[in-house]
């Protein structure tokens, strides 16, 4: 005769490690994500364009709430040392703003510079006042 303990035991032992068969780790994509492009305007110049797309993957609106008037951020770093930071040295209005995006639909921030000197360069986009929807891109001027 089996013993109902030990029966019990060996099928929760069972459910354990048969419960992670099949079961993938794939991460389902975010409501809202973020995009850098680069577009060389005047390589004499050395003039570059960088375009921040923050883009709505849903089927639905998606609204954002913002305490200021300071939509995005962005921070342009040299071999690891700050270059520039957008919002550096300025004033956006103390006023609540709502901003929706509307299903599978995007909204574009440019950002561009000039004559930068030669080296390795990474800028991170920052979205949104929690900050969470981020892209960042790493370029060479040579």
């Amino acid at each position: 005769m089996k013993n109902p303990v030990m029966g019990g035991i060996l099928a929760v032992v069972m459910l354990l490690l048969l419960g992670g068969c099949g079961s993938s780790e794939k991460t389902p994509p975010k409501a809202i994500e973020g995009s850098i492009s680069r577009e060389v305007l005047n390589e004499q110049a050395l003039k570059e364009q960088f375009t921040f797309t923050v883009r709505n993957n849903t089927e639905k609106s998606q609204e954002a709430v913002f305490p200021s008037g300071k939509s995005y951020d962005y921070v342009l770093k040299k071999e690891g040392r700050k270059v520039e930071q957008y919002s550096e040295n300025k004033r956006f209005s103390q006023s609540i703003r709502h901003i929706t995006i509307k299903p599978h639909k995007a909204l574009n921030y440019q950002a561009v510079f000039s004559d930068l000197p030669k080296g390795t360069y990474s800028l991170e986009f920052v979205w949104g006042a929690d900050r969470t929807v981020r892209a960042s891109h790493t370029f060479t001027v040579k």
